[in-house]
This record gives C-alpha cells, sequence and structure tokens, in this order.
C-alpha cells in the first residue's frame, strides 16, 4: 500500500521500533506500523483487570512527550527516545448518592 503524499519518508536505519509495554517490557514492531495497531496488540495482551492502553507516546527526559494518533506509523527519532504506552487512568469507582438515596425511599 503506498504512503499519502504528504507522509515522510520511512527512515529505515532502525529495522524496528521497540515499544515499552504497560507491564515494563518491550514488544518490537515493524517500523511504519500504525499506533493504533500497537495499542490493539498490548490491549489484547493484557489481562482483563488492567487498565487499557490509550495511545503510545514517545518519551525522552526533559522534553515534552510526544502521543500518536491512531494512524499514525510508529518511528523512533533517535535512540535518545523510548517509545512506550500511555495507560488509561480509571477513577475510583464512586457511587452516585442522589441516585442512591432515590431508590431506598
Amino acid at each position: 500500500m503506498c504512503s499519502p503524499a504528504h507522509s515522510r519518508p520511512l527512515d529505515l536505519t532502525f529495522e524496528f521500533v521497540a515499544v515499552v509495554g504497560p507491564d515494563g517490557k518491550k514488544k518490537r514492531f515493524a517500523v511504519g506500523t500504525r499506533a493504533g495497531f500497537a495499542v490493539e496488540r498490548f490491549n489484547k495482551l493484557i489481562p482483563n483487570d488492567s487498565k487499557p492502553v490509550v495511545c503510545i507516546q514517545a518519551y525522552k527526559e526533559g522534553e515534552e512527550p510526544i502521543e500518536y494518533g491512531p494512524d499514525v506509523e510508529l518511528y523512533l527519532y533517535d535512540n535518545s527516545w523510548t517509545l512506550q504506552c500511555v495507560s488509561e487512568c480509571k477513577p475510583p469507582h464512586q457511587t452516585n448518592k442522589r441516585v442512591d438515596q432515590i431508590t431506598q425511599q
């Protein structure tokens, strides 16, 4: 499948990109793999009670993280950046007191 004309050419310096999963283990993907595919793979591998992965981000100490949308190709800028999963933050379970009061009456 051809890349859109506005896409940057793939840097084949790296044959694959490693993404750190929610468990801290690295999983390898071919350069150019869509971030959404990587998110789906990680979510299929994590236990049901774990927080789901919502996106992939490039991280470098002292820099603002770069989040990859689902259609963006995974790409490593250089060895000083790390690709990692971002998991959903689940707020603590809260009950709706008003609904609880109504149902108890």
